[in-house]
């Protein structure tokens, strides 16, 4: 089973049970980039080497994903399937491959979120606050590599 890992040894384990309040209150969705993966295969740089289109094209659907995650609340996007825009899917964290999370260490028994962008080929995944509506997007996987997508 993998595991990611923290790049700051000192960052405490993230879990659902260690969180007390919010400080944000917004019945939407809301989404945090502060601790996407540095690894190169889970982030932006994946389209490196004259593949700025693709990196455009990949942005513009992202916007697309925002801007329906964003206006909806958790149980409005809940209801939805999870090839409806806006839509998820959650994946137990031992199903992913071990990768770094920027100043955060995942808790084994952590769901990760999964909505799908453009036309399904992409994935956004992250980490939900349970007593926030805010999401922090931890990777995004535009190969199907990341976990296995099976059916």
């Amino acid at each position: 089973m993998s595991k990611f890992k923290a790049i700051n040894s000192d960052v405490p384990k993230y879990s659902t049970s260690s969180q007390s309040s919010c400080g944000i209150s917004s019945p939407r969705i809301i989404v945090s980039f502060a601790h996407v993966t540095e690894n190169k295969d889970y982030n932006f740089n994946y389209f490196k080497n004259n593949r700025a289109r693709d990196n455009l094209d990949a942005r513009k659907e992202l916007d697309k994903l925002l801007a329906s995650m964003t206006s909806k609340t958790w149980r409005e996007a809940g209801e939805l399937r999870k090839t409806d825009l806006g839509g998820y899917e959650i994946i137990p964290f031992d199903q992913f491959k071990s990768i770094q999370i920027k100043h955060m260490s995942v808790a084994k028994d952590t769901p990760i979120y999964i909505f799908r962008f453009n036309s399904q080929q992409y994935r956004l995944c992250g980490i939900k606050e349970k007593k926030c509506n805010v999401l922090h997007i931890i990777a995004y996987d535009f190969d199907h590599s990341l976990y296995d997508h099976g059916s």
